[in-house]
């Protein structure tokens, strides 16, 4: 299956929601850090953020399903048939046994 992805690119004031794991991270940077302690951080933060971007059977299969969704509602589909297949595939991913 080919899924294709778009980005725009737009200059605006966002905010960003940061992961309590990321943040921890942070939080062990001492106020005098020496060149060591960032490249330490550094190493955590690439650990952590590559934990937080694990892919398991639950995050593929909302994956797809979440791009079929989009599908569908490209194509017309009411908000009420799509908040309903919405619903199924959440309650479906949650039932996923991730070993």
């Amino acid at each position: 299956m080919q899924m294709a992805l778009t980005m725009n690119d737009v200059n605006s004031k966002v905010t960003a929601n940061l992961s309590d794991s990321v943040l921890k991270v942070f939080e062990k940077i001492p106020s005098n850090s020496t060149p060591e302690d960032v490249a330490k951080v550094n190493s955590e933060l690439i650990k952590t953020a590559k934990a937080l971007n694990v892919s398991t059977e639950r995050t593929a299969f909302l994956l797809v399903g979440s791009f079929y969704l989009c599908q569908y509602q490209a194509n017309g589909m009411s908000d009420a048939n799509l908040a309903s297949l919405a619903t199924t595939l959440i309650k479906s991913a949650a039932a996923i046994d991730v070993k």
